[in-house]
Parts: C-alpha cells; structure tokens; sequence
C-alpha cells in the first residue's frame, strides 16, 4: 500500500513537472510569435523603416506630449528625386533595392531615437527629437550628403540615388499631427522646385 502511495506521489511530481515545462515552453512560444507579429506591423515589409501604421501613432504621441509640454521633435518629409522614372526604366524590383538602401543609409546617420517612416510609395517621414530650427539645414544637408554617396548597379549602368527634404515643428495653432505632416510637405515640395536634391523648412 505505502508502495502504491509513493508511485502515485512519485507519478504525480512527473506529471507536475511535464505541465511546468510544456507550460513555459508554451508561454516562450507566444512572447516570440506576439514580438514577431509586432515587428511586421511595425516594419515596412520592403523598406524596413517603420510602417505608417507605427509611425502615424508615434507622431500623435509627440503631438499630444507637445500640447503638454511645448516640445516638438523636428519632423522630416522626404521623397526620392525621380523615383518614377528609375521604376519606369528598371523596374520595380530595382526600385525596392533603391528604396533599401536609402533606408539604410539614413539610418546610419540618425539616432537611435529618431525615427524613419515609409509614409507610402517613395516618401517617408522622419521623427527627430531634439533638433533645434537653427540646426535643421546642417542635418538635412547631411542626410542629403549622405544618399548621394549610393551607388547600385543595374547591369552596365551605376544609377545614383538623391532625395528632396522639408522640415517643420508642431505649433499652436496645430488640432491635429497631420497639420505638421502638411508644411513638412511644403517644404518638400519647395525644395522640389529649386531643382531637387535640396532641403527646406516652413514653420
């Protein structure tokens, strides 16, 4: 009888353990599916910069925390300079290397606090905390430096990259963030009409 008890516990311990175990194993496997999930709404699928999704909420957060406190983050619009055309002529899976390697670059010269956004087709948007108006020619300068470095071939040819950029900051009369997306814009498109490949600020 005493034999039969001590098996019984001794069933009993195992089972408890294989529950433990297949529990944690379990628990570990959703965190990773839940972060991987995360990560695709959040990253552009072709650009790996931030999705629209991930960033409309990101500037909204800023919006409301500048309506708190006054701070504005600089926010960057950016569009490729005849991105049509090098589709047009390539394709459009040469496009996306463009796209990639634009990212890439920029990244290397923002912080690891800003933030790059696909905001759709070749236009992004940048989040850039910190950044005071007396500066902003300087880093866009930089940034537009830096993409004209890139080089990618496609076949015989090297094709180069550039991009146009427009600055602003939220202010008072702002009711939503999109009213900053608007006159990043057009500083954007300013810039466009000087020739492209430049940068602009309308606050």
């Amino acid at each position: 009888r005493e034999s039969i008890i001590r098996l019984l516990r001794y069933i009993i311990i195992v089972l408890l353990i294989g529950f433990t175990i297949l529990y944690l194993i379990e628990k570990k496997r959703m965190s990773f599916s839940t972060k991987s999930m995360e990560k695709e709404i959040n990253v552009d699928i072709v650009s790996k910069a931030f999705s629209r999704r991930c960033g409309e909420k990101k500037i909204n957060e800023y919006f409301k925390l500048y309506k708190t406190t006054g701070d504005s983050p600089a926010i960057m619009m950016i569009d490729l300079d005849d991105f049509k055309h090098t589709n047009d002529r390539y394709g459009h899976s040469f496009g996306d290397v463009v796209l990639k390697e634009i990212v890439s670059t920029i990244n290397q010269i923002i912080r690891s606090s800003d933030q790059l956004i696909r905001w759709g087709g070749d236009e992004f948007v940048g989040i850039v905390p910190g950044l005071r108006e007396e500066h902003i020619i300087e880093f866009g300068q930089k940034i537009l430096d830096g993409v004209s470095t890139i080089e990618i071939p496609a076949g015989s040819e090297i094709i180069k990259a550039s991009i146009s950029v427009g600055f602003s900051y939220f202010n008072e009369t702002d009711t939503a963030y999109n009213d900053v997306i608007n006159r990043a814009d057009e500083a954007l498109y300013k810039s466009k009409k000087e020739g492209k490949n430049k940068v602009n600020i309308i606050l």
